[in-house]
């Protein structure tokens, strides 16, 4: 027998009313968010909104413990576990600065997936090394990486120092030459013209700061400073800078 219109208004608007009754059940019983929350990896809001919806949703109206449990497998399928594509499991720094990285400044968009790049080297002084971070999309052109750099301290945590935008070629920890009681470390950016910029920063009170910031010719007139700088002699007590990449996708 076919419907009638009244039928059908009745049939759209008791469609309409199901989320206000849905939202009525979940306020009784809520989806048990320990589950997600036991989960390892990042999600972010959006993510996690849409989770908990649906976890929500599949709990009410799947009334069967098995579609139940089939539903809370597939969210934990879901949920990144923030490996990296070869495999290889990321640390707790990684993922302390991927999630660091989403608010980080940079000129064009986050690349999917990325590359996490990161190298070790002690920019202070007192034989511990502080971590670099960056990622594969966060390229400044010319001038490099936009580098992030993190510090353990004696108990353990993690801090984030500032960031700084150099291309890891040229990079060098050093004594300040300006006053060698100064530990720190130089980088050099093109500027044109075989010119560029030569800068040095130090670690001071958990920040970055930088110290001087000149011009010279590494072609020209200042080539000698340039390769005492940057080109690591054999012997050199200053280690090669060895980067370790990982592909991610998030």
């Amino acid at each position: 027998m076919p419907r009638t219109g009244g039928q059908l208004r009745q049939q759209e608007r008791s469609r309409l009313d199901r989320p206000r009754s849905l939202q009525r059940q979940l306020e009784k019983k809520p989806f048990p968010l320990s589950l997600l929350r036991a989960v390892p990896g990042k999600m972010t809001p959006d993510v996690c909104d849409w989770l908990i919806f649906n976890a929500n949703r599949a709990w009410h109206l799947n009334t069967s413990m098995k579609m139940q449990t089939s539903f809370i497998a597939g969210v934990l399928l879901f949920v990144p576990n923030l490996k990296g594509n070869d495999g290889s499991q990321l640390s707790i720094e990684d993922k302390t600065y991927l999630k660091h990285s989403l608010v980080v400044p940079i000129p064009g968009e986050i690349g999917r997936p990325d590359q996490l790049i990161c190298f070790d080297a002690d920019v202070t002084g007192d034989g511990l090394a502080e971590l670099f971070y960056t990622r594969g999309s966060f390229r400044d052109g010319k001038q490099g990486y936009i580098w992030s750099i993190y510090q353990r301290n004696n108990s353990g945590s993690f801090l984030l120092l500032g960031e700084v935008t150099f291309i890891e070629t040229v990079f060098s920890p050093h004594l300040w030459k300006r006053n060698e009681d100064v530990y720190g470390f130089y980088t050099f950016g093109p500027s044109g013209a075989g010119k560029g910029r030569l800068k040095f920063y130090r670690i001071d009170n958990g920040s970055v700061i930088q110290l001087e910031s000149r011009e010279i010719a590494p072609n020209g007139k200042d080539e000698e400073e340039f390769d005492t700088l940057f080109e690591t002699p054999a012997g050199s007590k200053v280690p090669a800078i060895e980067l370790r990449r990982s592909t991610i996708s998030e």
